[in-house]
């Protein structure tokens, strides 16, 4: 019951805020209220392409330069089908505890994206012997961490800290 109540929270706090400008502020959208306003009736702004591209630079340039990272593959996508997303694959070298520690890491780097408050970060981690580690391995319910469960295990993402 806990877990619908936070869930129908969240749906609520995203389809009103303003969350995810596309300016990099993670503002929100302009309204009568002036920049950034969180009124009803704001919706969020959608981020523009190179908006997206900076953004997964930074986030591959920031996930390649964690401890043990060889190489680092980020897209942050958005469009009307698959909603805001972050997914990475990460090639890490290291025991289970080190690959596990980069795979929470890189996810907290994805949920922490300054464009848009993502729906969805899937970041996988791959091991030197072939081992994939995804969201399963930090206790999420499915290899893709979900608004919910990245609320629940890094509390607000960085493009809207009042969530």
């Amino acid at each position: 019951m806990r877990r619908r109540l936070i869930t129908a929270t969240l749906v609520a706090a995203l389809a009103l805020s303003g969350c995810g400008a596309g300016d990099g502020t993670g503002a929100g959208s302009a309204g009568a209220g002036g920049a950034g306003s969180r009124g009803a009736g704001a919706q969020p702004t959608a981020a523009s392409a190179a908006d997206l591209e900076r953004e997964a630079d930074r986030l591959r340039a920031e996930m390649a330069a964690l401890p043990g990272v060889r190489d680092a593959d980020v897209a942050v996508e958005q469009d009307e089908k698959s909603g805001r997303a972050v997914r990475g694959t990460v090639t890490a070298s290291g025991g289970a505890a080190a690959l596990v520690g980069v795979l929470d890491r890189a996810t907290e780097l994805g949920w922490d994206t300054e464009v848009f408050v993502p729906q969805v970060v899937e970041v996988r981690v791959v091991g030197d012997d072939g081992v994939t580690l995804d969201a399963t391995d930090l206790g999420l319910p499915g290899p893709a961490a979900t608004l919910t469960g990245l609320h629940e295990r890094y509390g607000p993402p960085a493009a809207d800290p009042d969530l």
